[in-house]
């Protein structure tokens, strides 16, 4: 009986779309992980504005602004668009991005006690990154977050 010599390569073929099936099931779970802790920051900033801390042109501002970035990611990787990055977790871009629309309100709320809650939200997610990124991509985090 004679082996076709493809017979391997279809095996490892599938046994790769296996594994990258199995990936981005891990990357969407740890992405939804990251989208609840959102939801903590957005009752935060719900709450503000209830108090008459923050206008509701500014909640609106945050909460336009978390949907789209955190869409953006769930759609990357429904589309299987993020294996085509050299990152295709997307970690430090996941952690930059929704710490910018906390820093806009964080500089909108007009009670200075009430920004310290963001501080440490914001703080929970650079440990997402301590935990999954080298210490030259937490340097680039960083950057990104005080730009």
């Amino acid at each position: 009986m004679n082996a076709s010599p493809q017979a391997p390569h279809s095996v490892t073929r599938v046994a790769r779309s296996g594994n990258t099936a199995h990936a981005q099931q891990l990357r969407l779970k740890r992405t939804f992980l990251g989208m609840v802790t959102h939801l903590g920051t957005t009752l935060i900033v719900v709450a503000c504005f209830i108090t008459g801390m923050l206008t509701a042109v500014h909640l609106v501002y945050y909460l336009v602004g978390i949907t789209v970035v955190c869409t953006t990611f769930l759609l990357l990787i429904f589309t299987n668009v993020n294996l085509r990055f050299r990152n295709p977790s997307m970690t430090a871009a996941q952690i930059i991005l929704t710490m910018w629309p906390a820093g806009y309100v964080m500089f909108y709320v007009s009670e200075p006690q009430a920004r310290a809650p963001f501080l440490l939200l914001g703080a929970v997610g650079v440990l997402f990154g301590v935990f999954a990124l080298n210490f030259r991509s937490m340097l680039f985090v960083c950057g990104g977050v005080l730009a």
